[in-house]
């Protein structure tokens, strides 16, 4: 029976080694010590040569031979290497592998299992190669080199259960059915059937739902099958439950993890189970500060989690690039929906590179075609132009290996069609016009189609830009999604991106990073996230995105300012006194499930209080100081006149109007005030947010688990330190240097010391190999951080 080793410890590693390191008697012992998953080089957080980490690394490790698997056959299993790998066993070639996004496995030959062990040498190639998807031309992301995937030793029979397809077509009620073939390494070759079971169980129990019977005849490698499980349940959304097909013969076992689910892109839109669903989601780059790309298990389904729980997304796209297992393994455990790419960016490449791209579609789908999460497969190189050819083949390769629909990333109108559905990054949308395209120019016919990008470089915004900018970055991502969502010809839209990401020179703010995220590198909130979980329905949210700092307006004129929530409504207070109560905007906002609240009025009834005044003086006077403050200077006759009429009354010169501007609007010196905004729902207080005069107060330190495991490799902890006022509300523009202090067996990524970003910043921390407990606090000149401890077990 197969089982499985990791072999992620005890590797040797070297920068551009020399060729005699492939030799078992090269003496290694000054070489560095790694472990898996690894990155050839770690980078400064910011402004570092995008080539840096172009070069080849030498990594080498002894592998030792159980006796007992005589007989048996042994692979190695890469699951990725940037970007080109020569694999060697004591000395001797065994394969090459073209590619840094897919997984590929070697065999160890029967004379070196003999051998007891062998000396495994792998040249991990990083260049950008011309004839390796995406490079040939400019891309805009990084390659992070090394070998930045866990790798595992795995032993299976002579005859071994190799891969299978799996499909669960139009769901009858009642009674789901899963079907689709079985294949052998190898067909055959017995004089008898090769004969074995097939059983469906439940994920989380092992409970045994359906079996039955399967068999290759001598001379065949596929074998069909079909089960019927009653009282299945469907993977939904809110529901992702999971079972496994197991797979049973005298020698062998094969486990694929799935789920009852049917996903149809139409003309109409998007459909779960036969229900419509709005898509709505992000892009993400599968990178991370300092490490690049090598990120073991918790990261991966941290980025998960933090697309579908905290922004409240139901889609993510594999941008541009098949992503880690570990990363789909949460999107089918929690409910998210999956756009899986091929690798590449605008370029095509010549014979060799389209075949190295065919490779990728195989590699990606035959890894991951056992998925209820993925519903659509990329087998178009992102953004590039029409070749029919080429196209053509990378849909027939698709529909050949799997059922699910193919699309197309393509940013242009009137593209050659071979997909399923028409994928389309738009960008039109600048602040003051259209927020989408409508399909009917893009794709010129009424078929299934998905917006796979937009915003992104359109309105690149830092985490410490101005208020203003920051809050129409968000402004823009709603405007869209309302768009979408308003249009029953559009299946959904996903934003870029996720996170900002690390980039090549041509690209980015010059500083080699792309600030299009919602959240930046260090996954920290900009405005845009606050918008994006706003729309969840799970959990209460709510949060206004402005510090009422006038300086950081134009004119010192703060004309409104928007609270993102899913609360039925917000009411706003100063001090003691109830201002005004705030609803969503559904006249801008129509088609979003909980649109912006839209607060201009922070005057209320105050200016009643005023001694002397009527109410219909009081009224002239906040409709003329709104009106100044909206226009940021004097008003139409429609507001002068009647100010100027009850200015005649109360005998009041231009300094007293100038001071009721200072105390209810302008609000700076001894008139500056402090506003309290609530989220309420069907009689219920859903939040609270208090605004107003402020200082930094303290800091604060957040670390996203209290337990790390020492699994098959290292585990690693995101900590996030932010620096925060009187009011509790992050210090936008909180710039000092913090360092993080770590005490125990966890090693740092990074340095220890570096500025907050916005009031922000996050480390992540390893596992060393030991156990025991960490203590972890973070400190500038004027704070420090309360000390959160972590267990490694």
């Amino acid at each position: 029976m197969r089982h499985e080793l990791p072999l992620n410890n005890g590797w040797k590693t070297l920068p551009r080694p020399p060729v005699e390191f492939l030799q078992p008697d090269f003496d290694d012992s000054g070489w560095q010590t790694v472990r898996l998953p690894h990155t050839n080089l770690e980078l400064p957080l910011d402004n570092f040569d995008p080539a840096s980490f172009c070069f080849v690394t030498g990594y080498r490790r002894v592998l030792t031979f159980d006796p007992a698997w005589s007989g048996q056959r042994v692979f190695v299993v890469f699951e990725a290497v940037m970007a080109r790998a020569e694999v060697w066993l004591d000395g001797i070639f065994v394969a090459e592998h073209c590619g840094g996004y897919t997984p590929f496995e070697v065999e160890i030959s029967a004379e070196v299992l003999a051998q007891g062990q062998a000396l495994l040498a792998v040249v991990a190639d990083a260049e950008e190669a011309p004839d390796i998807p995406p490079f040939g031309h400019a891309v805009d992301y990084l390659t992070y080199g090394g070998i930045y995937r866990e790798v595992h030793l795995e032993v299976r029979p002579a005859r071994y259960l190799a891969t299978l397809t799996l499909e669960t077509p139009a769901l009858n009620r009642g009674h789901p059915r899963v079907q689709g073939f079985l294949y052998l390494d190898a067909p055959w070759t017995g004089e008898l059937p090769l004969v074995g079971t097939v059983r469906i169980c439940d994920h989380q129990t092992g409970e045994e739902r359906a079996s039955g019977a399967v068999g290759w005849a001598p001379g065949d490698r596929q074998s069909p099958y079909e089960l019927e499980v009653p009282g299945a349940l469907l993977w939904a959304l809110d529901s992702p439950v999971l079972y496994d097909l197991v797979v049973d013969t005298d020698e062998d076992r094969l486990v694929k993890t799935f789920g009852f689910r049917h996903a149809e892109f139409r003309p109409e839109g998007f459909f779960l189970n036969g229900q419509p669903v709005k898509l709505r989601g992000l892009n993400r780059h599968q990178s991370w500060p300092v490490v690049g790309y090598a990120m073991p298990r918790r990261a991966q389904a941290a980025d998960a989690d933090l697309v579908k729980f905290t922004l409240g997304c139901n889609v993510v796209r594999s941008s541009h690039y098949p992503p880690s297992r570990h990363f789909l393994d949460r999107c089918d455990e929690i409910g998210l929906l999956v756009f899986e790419e091929i690798p590449g960016w605008q370029h095509i490449g010549g014979t060799l590179w389209k075949q190295v791209a065919l490779q990728n579609v195989e590699e990606m789908i035959v890894r991951d075609r056992h998925r209820p999460s993925v519903i659509l497969w990329g087998v178009r190189i992102n953004e590039s132009a029409d070749d029919d050819e080429f196209y053509r083949a990378t849909n027939a390769l698709a529909r050949r290996l799997d059922h699910r629909p193919t699309g197309g990333v393509r940013n242009f109108a009137g593209s050659r069609f071979f997909e399923d559905v028409y994928t389309y990054n738009d960008f039109v949308h600048n602040g003051s016009n259209q927020p989408l395209e409508p399909r009917s120019k893009i794709a010129r016919a009424k078929v299934p189609y998905l917006v796979t990008e937009h915003n992104g470089h359109m309105f690149p915004t830092k985490k410490a830009d101005t208020e203003a900018r920051r809050v129409e970055h968000a402004l823009r991502h709603a405007r869209v999604q309302n768009a979408a969502a308003a249009d029953s010809g559009i299946s959904g839209a996903l934003g870029w991106c996720l996170a900002d990401y690390g980039t090549h020179a041509d690209f980015g703010s010059g500083d080699q990073i792309c600030h299009h995220g919602v959240v930046d590198q260090f996954r920290c909130f900009k405005p845009a996230a606050a918008f994006c979980a706003s729309q969840r329905d799970a959990s209460a949210f709510g949060e206004v995105v402005s510090r009422l700092a006038i300086g950081d307006h134009d004119a010192a004129v703060l004309k409104a300012l928007w609270v993102f929530t899913n609360s039925d409504e917000v009411r706003v207070f100063t001090g003691n006194l109830f201002v005004q109560t705030f609803y969503p905007d559904r006249k801008r906002f129509c088609g979003l499930p909980h649109p912006p609240v839209l607060v201009d009025d922070l005057i209320g009834n105050a200016i009643e209080n005023e001694p002397g005044l009527n109410r219909g003086q009081a009224r002239t006077v906040k409709a003329f100081l709104q009106a100044y403050q909206r226009r940021g200077g004097m008003p139409s006759l429609r507001y002068l006149v009647p100010m100027f009429w009850v200015m005649f009354q109360k005998k009041w010169k231009t300094t007293d109007v100038y001071d009721l501007y200072t105390r209810h609007i302008a609000g700076w010196g001894a008139g500056a005030r402090s506003y309290r905004f609530e989220g309420w729902s069907r009689g219920t207080k859903d939040w609270e947010q208090t605004l107003g005069p402020t200082h930094a107060a303290r800091l604060e330190l957040t670390c996203d688990t209290t337990e790390l495991v020492e699994g098959i490799t290292w585990d690693v902890a995101r900590v996030e330190v932010r620096l925060l006022d009187t009011h509790g509300n992050e210090v936008w523009y909180g710039a000092a240097p913090v360092t993080l202090e770590v005490e125990g067996p966890l090693n740092l990524q990074g340095s220890p010391c570096r500025p907050l970003t916005g009031g922000s910043t996050a480390y992540w921390l390893t596992t060393t190999g030991e156990k025991g407990t960490a203590r972890i606090r973070a400190r500038t000149d004027q704070f420090v951080s309360e000390t959160a401890q972590v267990t490694v077990r």
